[in-house]
């Protein structure tokens, strides 16, 4: 009979043969990492497609338009992200070539690199900084289905396959984005990072008899425990309600027509 090890070791194998198959046929070192994001999107797709929507390489609108000043425009794109399958509109629009996501149907952001160097860390940290000053509209998702661990805005994840930094510097700067960076998988090394800060990390922590301001590293099944902690750690409205968004686009457009007539 199978241990309880040997079966989740197995499934993560498994996970990681998939995740090599896919890498193996699709990643062109010639994009210079830019194909990367879509073999990790269509991956955790395979998995958590059921209720979650992915695109790659989209910029993201809150429904205050706060964006348009936090980020530059060549700054407002994100690897991956993930939206509800029960978004209202359930679309990503494109216009003039130009895609985006409104920020209310969001439940996760990826930001995705081959390499985990220096000059990656800090920029991935940085622009999923600026994401996190965006703000959910208050009726965004007011009801749905919520776990013990639910967050009340999208959760924020950095992968890595390889890492080419001193463990010295990841910690630092992981301590500098404390605020920040919820999820850290550094795949070739078998670990993921959870930001202590975080309902489902505080049951970890207290699970494993840690002190409370270890933050945790888990350097078994993190594929596994990836999906599991990030779908723990949102929460599931029966609607993902985006069309304040909508309604502010209309006001700003009648309020200059108002002003053009006058």
């Amino acid at each position: 009979m199978l241990t309880n090890d040997q079966i989740l070791e197995g499934i993560e194998n498994s996970l990681k043969r998939d995740f090599e198959e896919i890498y193996k046929v699709k990643y062109n070192p010639n994009t210079k990492g830019h194909g990367y994001e879509k073999i990790v999107s269509e991956f955790l797709e395979t998995y958590l497609g059921n209720f979650f929507n992915f695109y790659v390489r989209v910029p993201i609108y809150d429904s205050d338009l706060k964006c348009r000043k936090i980020f530059r425009d060549i700054e407002n794109e994100f690897d991956v992200v993930v939206t509800y399958k029960t978004s209202i509109p359930r679309i990503a629009f494109e216009i003039k070539g130009t895609a985006f996501i409104p920020y209310d149907t969001v439940a996760f952001v990826i930001e995705v690199k081959q390499d985990l160097t220096k000059e990656h860390l800090q920029d991935d940290s940085r622009k999923l900084k600026k994401l996190g000053m965006l703000k959910l509209a208050t009726n965004s998702r007011q009801i749905g289905i919520n776990t013990d661990f639910g967050m009340k805005r999208p959760m924020r994840i950095l992968f890595y396959y390889e890492k080419h930094i001193e463990e010295s510097f990841l910690w630092e700067t992981i301590k500098k984005f404390d605020d920040t960076i919820d999820f850290l998988l550094i795949l070739s090394e078998n670990k993921l990072f959870l930001n202590k800060h975080l309902p489902v990390t505080k049951r970890v922590v207290r699970d494993l008899g840690l002190s409370e301001a270890f933050s945790v590293i888990e350097q078994k099944y993190p594929f596994l425990k990836l999906m599991y902690y990030v779908t723990l750690s949102i929460r599931y409205p029966f609607m993902a309600n985006a069309w304040t968004l909508f309604e502010n686009l209309f006001n700003s457009v009648n309020s200059k027509a108002r002003s053009t007539l006058s």
